[in-house]
């Protein structure tokens, strides 16, 4: 944590164990256009070919289309934002983040297989509970999976439990409340608009 204040490191610790103010969501991020979205998707294909990952070619492939067809449609920033994440971890990333990416390129497409628009955001519910009983007010944290140890790709969701609630692009999250043990979950691949989970709070 070089070059931050331990003021700043302090707050983080206490946020990880549920104790401070919830985290306010980052800025939003513009929606990138539908002339931007295809040099992003050519470049993503470009780093797929040269990671050489079995049917990764294929999924993209079928972004494109449908891209394609849509002519008009804006990508949602958080779609858009989870595509650049793949094409880096294809170019550059380690071996768990290339899994991260493959598995997420190919939720996406079996999403658009499933009828689903292809840039579609999942609406998450997350129920926070202790011994089957709901316990509300609790901040659930959300991030890609391949990404856990990279604070800056933490987000929290939009609101506190219990549901919290966001909107997701189709992918495998890593969900977390507090300092308890963090808790993965795949989203979207099936064409669902929502998804509803449960997270165990001991």
């Amino acid at each position: 944590m070089h070059g931050m204040s331990r003021l700043a490191i302090g707050f983080l610790f206490l946020v990880a164990c549920g104790t401070a103010t919830p985290v306010s969501p980052p800025p939003a991020a513009a929606d990138l256009s539908w002339n931007d979205t295809g040099p992003l998707l050519e470049q993503l294909r470009a780093a797929a070919e040269q990671a050489r990952v079995p049917g990764v070619v294929e999924d993209i492939d079928l972004l494109r289309q449908k891209w394609g067809e849509t002519t008009t449609a804006t990508t949602p920033a958080q779609y858009a934002e989870s595509l650049n994440d793949d094409r880096d971890a294809l170019v550059g990333g380690d071996a768990e983040q290339m899994r991260a990416a493959a598995e997420d390129l190919h939720l996406k497409a079996s999403h658009c297989r499933a009828g689903a628009p292809w840039n579609e955001l999942v609406t998450v519910q997350a129920h926070t509970k202790r011994d089957g009983a709901p316990v509300p007010g609790k901040q659930v944290m959300v991030c890609r999976r391949g990404w856990a140890n990279v604070p800056s790709k933490w987000r929290p969701l939009r609101k506190l439990s219990s549901p919290a609630v966001g909107e997701l692009s189709p992918g495998t999250y890593v969900f977390r409340v507090g300092g308890e043990a963090p808790s993965t979950q795949k989203i979207g691949g099936d064409g669902r608009p929502t998804y509803d989970f449960d997270l165990v709070i001991p």
